[in-house]
This record gives C-alpha cells, structure tokens and sequence, in this order.
C-alpha cells in the first residue's frame, strides 16, 4: 500500500503501518530505534501528538475525515507536544526531514489518498 498526495500526484510513501486501536496509538512510534524515508504511520482517529521517548524527529500530517489536510508540522523534535487540531482526525508521521523540499511538499488543502 502507498499514500500519495493526490493533489500534486507524489508518492509521499511506499511502505505504510497503521495504530487504529488503543494499542497501537498508544505505542505509536516510541520504542523505534529508526524510521526510513519512504515509510509512514497512519494513526486514527487522531488530532495531536507527542514525541515523548521517542528517538529519532518526525514531520507529522495532519487530515481532516475526507483525508484533506489540515496542518502539517515538520521535523519535531522528541519531548515535543502538538496541540489538538481543529478537524483533525488522521495523523501521519514521517521521518524528520521528509517533508522538506519540493520532492515531498504538502501544503494545508491537498488530498492525500491510499493506493496498493
């Protein structure tokens, strides 16, 4: 499964994981000595995040129920708290870094969407 930004029909990641329970959202990234470029995680329901002990930055997306961005947050350190966001209801995390540039750029109103 991949997710691409539908709006300007990039590839943002070809390797995709899912927190979808209690479990799941809970853990999250902490634990992950490592995260690589081209993977993300898709936690939901979800309108904020922290990176308490985790080991590694993250660029974070935030989605609306119709998968249309909301906000997006690049390269938070660990020990760091972002605030619910209005309307949100997915979040996707990624590698710090990955959204800076042209190649990986989402800006708030794109559509992000899955495909196989």
């Amino acid at each position: 499964m991949k997710l691409i930004n539908y709006t300007s029909n990039t590839v943002l990641a070809s390797k995709v994981e899912f927190a979808d329970n209690f479990l799941s959202r809970l853990k999250g990234l902490m634990g992950k000595n490592e995260m690589l470029r081209g993977e993300c995680l898709i936690i939901t329901p979800c309108n904020s995040i922290h990176t308490c002990f985790m080991k590694f930055p993250i660029d974070a997306i935030f989605l609306d129920k119709n998968w249309q961005v909301v906000k997006v947050v690049k390269y938070l350190r660990p020990w760091k708290f972002v605030a619910p966001v209005r309307n949100s209801q997915i979040v996707v995390e990624f590698l710090g870094g990955t959204l800076k540039g042209r190649e990986f750029r989402v800006e708030e109103g794109d559509n992000l969407r899955l495909t196989t």
